[in-house]
């Protein structure tokens, strides 16, 4: 086959460049007993069971091309020999059954899937433009084929151009892929016998990627693997036992085995790059379609049973359920490796049991913001600490990869906190408004500080003069540890207090103009950062903890605990708030006369460069019908009086400027006696 054009990706695809992100110490073990599994999944191949592999396989139905490559697709090929040779049926989906093997399979031999159910609007749109599959004769493989183009280089061109779009979709659409490339491939997919016919070129056979083209997609790019070279090592096929030693996908192996041998043995000269290799080999678990029984077509087989594993899924669960469970992982993570916040005297078992249950825990001597500051110490760690890895690998382990983080660790914490909202009333809405405030990055690495609130107050009053000082000189101070205890326990009671009917630090409304588009998240900060914000933050701390609405501090005053609710007219609003958080710092002004008379030209200006435009506008204004203007032909009626009041506004600036003029005569005469 050395004459035959060796298959050419064209397509301008850049394969990414990809390196493993650093573990922690505490996951090292669980690393080494998952490299080890995947060391043993891996077993040679020789020519003997080549020879075994591929004539069972044409026995039992399939095509011989297929049957010529699936021996190389074997992690473990004797596993592949004893069940070819008692074949095993079941009900691949209704009303179509077939044999089936289990098996774990080298992933650099999977071809990715021409025919995507993913790209069905993008096919009958004109934006998808391979073909579909059919059936080979005897159904003994799915065909797709292009030999219909006008010579190879066409097909290999139309092939891997709309390979590509696939690719692009499933970097767009599918939040595995770093995961993926870091970790390997840990769930198996379905593949299915495929036949490919080219101009000029006897069949390829192989299996291709039913429903895991992400996944191979994503370990075939970290590996540098194209999906064209993938097609040149499948049509390759070894007939003599030389030839499969020398085949590249047996080289593959070879260097695989070598790692997987240090594995074993525990050699310590095993490279990080080596281990990503081989953790990224295999496929596991993955069920192989031979043949498909009666009269339904293999092709129509393999649409029956990716759509209904895409389809029909099974019951999701509520968002809210999603993060409880995360957060019973994280938590646990944590309690194992004693890195809750816990405060003087108290047991992590206590800390924990606190957070999991914070309506049975509060009372006269633990206040329900005591329990939320402890969730958002344990949860939102400093970057890249220990405990800050712990909650990233135990999110890991429930699905949190990828874009997926971006706001993970503001939701989970979110979700625990919010476990204390003792009404069902506007829970959703407190909760989405406590995440967003959480996502204030001046609160990660919080302490634990369980004193009376007034001796934190007393600190975070200092904390700001300094900070006052420090923002002086150019330096950007972030908020102080008493500070942040003000602010995550404000934002607590803010949002999730029982005394407040919804939240009064709320999410910016959709839609919202201008001025009101902040987040709590911001709104907090501003608030923290001035002195009537800090006290506002401290009064809704003082009055939350005793079930009261949250009421106003006037200016100039002092956060202090009241035994009575505050009358309607004294309760903060969210309005009031958002006012607040967005004033603007006192100004340094010229108190004299003449300077606030400066000003008010200044706005007399704007005013009247207002009317004036709106002037031009409306004496421009005409049907579209009419020969003149509106006003040009009927007139304006002058409804509000605006020309009387103008006349008026006219004579008095007439005389002030009248006045102006006598007085810098007289002061100019006076200045020429001197």
């Amino acid at each position: 086959m050395s004459d035959q054009l060796a298959f050419n990706d064209a397509t301008g695809h850049v394969l990414e460049t990809f390196t493993d992100a650093a573990e922690s110490e505490s996951d090292r073990q669980g690393r080494s007993d998952e490299l080890r599994v995947r060391a043993g999944q891996i077993t040679n191949l020789s020519w003997k069971q080549y020879q075994t592999i591929r004539q069972l396989a044409v026995d039992l139905g399939l095509s011989e091309e297929v049957a010529a490559t699936m021996p190389l697709m074997a992690a473990d090929p004797q596993a592949l020999i004893d069940q070819l040779k008692r074949p095993r049926r079941e009900v691949l989906s209704p009303g179509v059954t077939g044999i089936t093997a289990q098996l774990d399979v080298m992933i650099a031999s999977m071809i990715r899937a021409p025919e995507n159910l993913r790209m069905g609007e993008a096919r009958y749109s004109g934006g998808f433009r391979l073909p579909r599959y059919t059936a080979a004769p005897g159904n003994r493989a799915c065909l797709f084929d292009l030999r219909d183009r006008e010579d190879l280089g066409t097909a290999h061109q139309a092939l891997f151009s709309e390979l590509a779009k696939i690719d692009n979709l499933i970097d767009s659409t599918n939040p595995y892929g770093s995961d993926i490339k870091s970790n390997g491939v840990r769930q198996g997919g379905v593949l299915f016998p495929l036949l490919i016919g080219l101009p000029g070129q006897p069949w390829l056979g192989g299996f291709e990627t039913a429903d895991c083209y992400g996944r191979t997609y994503f370990v075939q790019q970290a590996e540098g693997i194209l999906a064209s070279t993938v097609l040149e090592w499948l049509r390759t096929v070894p007939i003599t036992a030389p030839e499969l030693r020398t085949h590249p996908l047996q080289q593959r192996r070879s260097e695989l085995l070598s790692i997987a041998g240090k594995v074993i043995a525990a050699n310590t000269s095993v490279t990080a790059a080596e281990e990503a290799k081989l953790v990224r080999a295999v496929m596991p678990n993955c069920k192989v379609v031979l043949t498909v029984d009666g009269t339904i077509t293999i092709d129509e087989a393999r649409r029956r049973l990716v759509a209904q594993q895409h389809l029909d899924r099974p019951t999701t669960f509520t968002p809210d359920t999603e993060w409880q469970t995360r957060a019973e992982a994280v938590l646990e993570a944590l309690q194992q490796r004693n890195l809750l916040a816990t405060p003087p005297c108290v047991q992590p078992t206590t800390v924990r049991q606190w957070l999991d249950y914070p309506k049975d825990a509060s009372g006269e001597d633990l206040y329900a913001d005591d329990i939320a500051a402890l969730g958002v110490s344990s949860l939102l760690s400093t970057p890249e600490t220990r405990s800050d890895r712990v909650i990233r690998n135990a999110l890991k382990t429930r699905g949190v990869t990828g874009a997926a983080r971006s706001q993970a660790r503001s939701e989970l914490t979110a979700h625990v906190v919010a476990r204390a909202i003792t009404s069902d009333y506007a829970r959703e809405s407190r909760r989405s408004a406590l995440e967003r405030a959480l996502r204030m990055t001046d609160l990660r690495g919080m302490g634990v500080d369980m004193r009376p609130i007034g001796e934190i107050l007393t600190d975070a009053r200092q904390e700001q003069t300094a900070a006052a000082a420090e923002r002086s000189r150019g330096r950007n101070p972030g908020l102080g540890p008493a500070t942040q205890q003000i602010a995550v326990r404000a934002a607590f009671y803010l949002t999730c207090g029982k005394g407040n009917e919804g939240p009064v630090l709320q999410r910016s409304a959709h839609g919202a103009g201008r001025g009101e588009a902040q987040e709590p998240a911001e709104l907090l900060r501003r608030l923290a950062r001035t002195p009537q914000g800090l006290e506002q933050l401290a009064q809704a701390i003082l009055d939350g903890r005793q079930g009261h609405p949250v009421r106003r501090v006037g200016e100039d005053r002092k956060a202090q605990t009241h035994t009575a609710r505050a009358a309607g007219q004294d309760l903060f609003t969210g309005k009031e708030l958002r006012e607040l958080a967005l004033a603007k710092p006192e100004k340094i002004e010229d108190p004299s006369a003449s300077a606030q008379v400066a000003e008010d030209t200044d706005v007399i200006r704007d005013a009247v460069e207002e009317l004036e435009s709106s002037v031009e506008l409306m004496g421009g204004r005409k049907d579209d019908d009419a020969v003149l203007p509106y006003v040009e032909d009927c007139g304006w009626p002058d409804t509000h009086k605006s020309v009387d009041k103008l006349q008026t506004i006219t004579k008095t600036l007439e005389r002030w400027t009248m006045t102006h003029s006598i007085v810098n005569r007289a002061r100019v005469a006076d200045q020429g006696v001197q």
